[in-house]
């Protein structure tokens, strides 16, 4: 999505984008840390690059952000889903892509686990859904996730991912009825 407008501390009635973001553009995201019967927690793990991420993706043209997180959660887990509450929203600056990525993400309930349904590019490079014994074991394995060296994205998706895993650990202590 192209990015149309910006306003910041200058703000006027004539603001216009600043030369340094011309040609920028916006993604919008929406991801779920996904507890499935046994509270444990659903990570992608990409094989070719021996990292995990939580599932989720792009919201497509005239998707409601519920809509998306709804389709990306079964396309990528195989699971239809149940939102319990909203945790946040990151943003990401990537300067290489000229990209501004803002990722909704939620705490979900598994509804009912089915197949996954991966995209060629997921399938080459070896997505697979692995369910973790529990949040604090997710958010290690996302922290400690290594970097690949070819993968300019691998540093955002860790930076995101344990960031909305530590929101889920915090969101889930306030408030342990959200187990349940």
């Amino acid at each position: 999505m192209n990015l149309i407008s910006f306003a910041d501390d200058q703000i006027s009635n004539e603001q216009v984008i600043p030369e340094w973001l011309t040609g920028w553009n916006v993604r919008v995201a929406a991801r779920a840390v996904l507890l499935d019967e046994d509270n444990r927690v659903a990570l992608m793990h990409i094989g070719t690059r021996n990292t995990y991420k939580l599932p989720g993706g792009g919201v497509d043209d005239e998707e409601h952000l519920e809509e998306a997180l709804k389709r990306e959660m079964l396309e990528e887990t195989g699971c239809s889903i149940k939102p319990i509450c909203d945790l946040g929203i990151s943003l990401e600056k990537r300067e290489m892509w000229k990209l501004f990525q803002i990722s909704f993400s939620y705490l979900a309930r598994v509804a009912k686990k089915g197949e996954l349904i991966l995209t060629p590019e997921e399938k080459e490079e070896g997505f697979a859904l692995e369910w973790i014994d529990n949040i604090e074991k997710a958010t290690e394995l996302v922290a400690n996730s290594p970097i690949s060296d070819n993968k300019y994205d691998d540093l955002y998706m860790k930076i995101r991912d344990k960031n909305i895993l530590l929101a889920a650990g915090k969101a889930i202590a306030a408030k342990p009825s959200l187990l349940a």
